[in-house]
């Protein structure tokens, strides 16, 4: 959700960032527009996206500052080439209460009027994530696989499906 400030007041809803920080991270150029975007939720609670992913709540708490560090906002997994990026992320924090990262990023309305617009009249935007990490790991076996290719049976045929001898997923 865009964060606007009206009649001296800051309108936001995250109770992963206060008042204090929101207006620590404000864009100081009006180029930017500062947006409050929920990254992703921990496995235990959310379970695995589409593709079947997903990240423990011990690893989001660990890893989610390396969004700030490595991490842009891009359209649609066009995320090869910094230049394409409609957005970076100045802040991120995991919100305990929702068991989710979230992120303050700054959108630039030059490369991303489409977005500024649609957040501006109160829609949510989307977006997708892309991480690099050394191994994928199966829940039923704990194999590690490095590429597609080395995937166990359980992650090549039945990824997300419950697997009632192992009382798994």
């Amino acid at each position: 959700r865009l964060i606007r400030q009206e009649h001296g007041m800051t309108k936001s809803a995250s109770a992963c960032f206060d008042k204090v920080a929101i207006e620590e991270f404000r864009p100081k150029l009006s180029k930017y527009a500062m947006i409050h975007f929920v990254a992703m939720g921990a496995h235990e609670k959310y379970g695995w996206n589409k593709n079947s992913d997903s990240f423990t709540r011990d690893e989001l708490i660990k890893h989610h500052p390396s969004f700030v560090k490595h991490a842009h906002l891009f359209r649609e997994h066009r995320n090869h080439d910094p230049a394409l990026a409609i957005g970076i992320i100045k802040a991120s924090g995991y919100n305990h209460d929702m068991d989710r990262v979230e992120l303050l990023v700054w959108l630039d309305r030059d490369k991303a009027e489409e977005e500024y617009q649609k957040a501006a009249s109160g829609k949510e935007l989307s977006g997708s994530m892309a991480c690099k990490i050394p191994w994928d790991v199966c829940n039923c076996c704990d194999k590690k696989s490095r590429t597609r290719r080395d995937y166990c049976d359980f992650m090549k045929h039945s990824a997300t499906r419950y697997i009632p001898e192992l009382r798994k997923y």
